[in-house]
């Protein structure tokens, strides 16, 4: 079987998506155990694990309902990956699946590996903080607006 555009296209960006997320959470692994790094006012790099869903919703410290997230999310990959192949018409769409299973797979071995997902990425103003999220998050929010827009441009076209 000889592999298309879309389907190089669609693996470059899974693999480095998933590449770039672990090597951010080795990075935060080892260097922010003890400590926080400020990059710039408002936003700083602080480890947490997040055992829950996105935002830290549903923590558990039994560990019970991380184990039933991951079946859930190793279910939602599988189906996103049938999706790609039915509904990626254009780069566009590979590149925004790929983001999206990239980052997916990426919270998922975390999952397996620590029992949560490891974040480190925190927005903040005064008081105020954003949950904190990791690289994989951005991808996954990256490649949904990606083929949101795409389909909106889509439906405006025809």
């Amino acid at each position: 079987m000889r592999l298309q555009q879309c389907d190089w296209i669609f693996a470059f960006t899974t693999v480095g998506a998933f590449i770039v997320d672990r090597l951010s959470k080795v990075y935060a692994l080892q260097n922010l155990v003890d400590q926080d790094i400020v990059l710039f006012p408002g936003c700083k790099f602080s480890l947490i694990f997040n055992t829950g869903i996105s935002f830290s919703l549903f923590s558990s410290s039994s560990g019970m309902i991380s184990w039933e997230l991951t079946c859930v999310i190793a279910v939602i990959v599988a189906l996103l990956i049938v999706g790609w192949r039915y509904y990626a018409l254009t780069p566009l769409a590979d590149v925004g699946f790929g983001l999206i299973i990239g980052g997916a797979v990426g919270n998922f071995v975390d999952r397996l590996a620590v029992g949560g997902v490891i974040d480190f990425i925190e927005l903040y103003y005064r008081q105020w903080s954003w949950p904190t999220f990791n690289v994989a998050d951005i991808a996954i929010v990256i490649g949904f607006l990606l083929i949101a827009g795409e389909a909106l441009y889509e439906a405006k076209t025809q």
